[in-house]
């Protein structure tokens, strides 16, 4: 009988990329959920960077102010370790990393990363890029985030586009009805 391995449902998780300008405005950017899935058990975040100095993308994730909260308070509860308030605060980090993460990702030639990097997650990652060199054009920071599909997106601010075209960012439809036009 021939085995098969597990490959569990596919997530209602999505992922964020959250960017903050250098007025301190908080913005978020929908990616999606084929990087989750297909990351399961860290499938994809486990594949060897092509150079030493090279940071994986796993690096740029942050959980959630009330995941933090949640983990900060289990630990604190558990009282067997010291807990300090710092190491669940949220970092934000340069772009030009996360570029250089998402490209190594994208051109990694290993016959692993390319059955595991279909054309949903590359179209994420390659999202993910838009993103972020639009985030450099700005002097923005970011940090990526896992959301459950119910979850409030509040902690992210207002959802931000990466158009196509010109690459930069605009605010969502619904934003620019109520009369406010892209501002960073």
């Amino acid at each position: 009988m021939p085995r098969h391995a597990f490959v569990p449902p596919p997530t209602t998780n999505t992922l964020l990329v959250v960017v903050r300008t250098p007025g301190g405005r908080v913005r978020h950017v929908p990616i999606g959920s084929a990087y989750l899935d297909k990351n399961w058990g860290g499938a994809i975040s486990l594949l060897p960077a092509q150079q030493p100095e090279e940071e994986c993308l796993e690096e740029f994730f942050c959980d959630t102010p009330r995941r933090a909260r949640a983990a900060f308070n289990e630990l604190a509860e558990l009282g067997c370790i010291d807990v300090d308030p710092t190491d669940f605060q949220v970092r934000w980090h340069d772009p030009h990393g996360g570029i250089a993460a998402v490209r190594g990702l994208l051109t990694h030639p290993a016959r692993k990363a390319r059955a595991l990097l279909t054309q949903p997650v590359r179209s994420e990652l390659e999202r993910i890029q838009r993103v972020l060199e639009a985030a450099v054009g700005l002097g923005c920071t970011f940090y990526i985030a896992e959301v459950e599909a119910s979850a409030s997106r509040r902690f992210a601010g207002a959802e931000w586009r990466v158009g196509q075209e010109n690459n930069e960012m605009q605010q969502t439809r619904s934003a620019m009805a109520r009369g406010r036009g892209p501002r960073c």
